[in-house]
């Protein structure tokens, strides 16, 4: 019998992080705890806050 599970991706390093992210994001960097795909403040971060708060959303 086949397992229905579909198998986890391989866990990303830092190296699979693009050298611009790393340096300007380094220290922000989180890592999903179930599939280890790594996620950082993108430049649309700025924009999406600002959006939020002309709409009376505080962040």
């Amino acid at each position: 019998m086949r397992d229905p599970t579909p198998p986890k991706p391989e866990k990303q390093g830092r190296n699979d992080v693009p050298a611009n992210v790393l340096s300007g994001h380094g220290a922000t960097l989180s890592r999903c705890g179930d599939c280890g795909q790594i996620y950082w403040p993108g430049s649309h971060l700025a924009r999406l806050r600002q959006r939020l708060a002309e709409v009376g959303v505080s962040i």
